[in-house]
């Protein structure tokens, strides 16, 4: 009985391992499976983001209520420490609060932030955020996009 239960075991971790060896296979552009959606500012939620299970089986749900743009670029990033540096013609368009949800099946959930950044690229095209490393310190750094073309940090941007 015992050799059986070895067996069976070793037979199990060898199926784990070869799913584990498929989903590195994933390819990220492919993210039509995800749902996802963005909303306007929610009354009587609080200013939060969490990862959740989804009702889905397995699938993993990303859920950000009211929150700025420079914060949902931030979370998206993973720069939750960095200062934020907004070098933006209209600053003001980016004090607006916003919802957000994911929800991504098991082979994407490793890559829930990048499908995240990817539609806020989507979704607020005239921005960009990237990180930025200066005098020893972490940035996170929103800028404009026109036309294509990324615009110069204006000069009295401090870092």
């Amino acid at each position: 009985m015992e050799k059986l239960t070895i067996i069976v075991v070793m037979a199990m971790l060898c199926l784990n391992f070869n799913v584990l060896a498929q989903k590195k296979d994933c390819n990220i552009q492919l993210v039509s499976n995800c749902k996802w959606g963005f909303s306007g500012f929610k009354t009587g939620f609080a200013s939060y983001s969490k990862i959740t299970p989804s009702r889905f089986a397995q699938w993993r749900r990303l859920v950000v209520y009211n929150k700025t743009l420079p914060e949902m670029f931030s979370i998206a990033l993973r720069a939750l420490d960095c200062d934020i540096l907004i070098a933006v013609k209209d600053p003001e368009k980016l004090t607006t609060k916003y919802c957000y949800e994911l929800n991504t099946p098991p082979e994407l959930v490793d890559d829930i932030f990048v499908i995240m950044h990817k539609h806020l690229n989507y979704q607020y095209p005239d921005y960009v955020a990237s990180i930025e490393y200066k005098n020893g310190k972490n940035y996170l750094v929103i800028s404009d996009k026109e036309d294509g073309i990324l615009l110069q940090t204006p000069k009295n941007t401090t870092y």
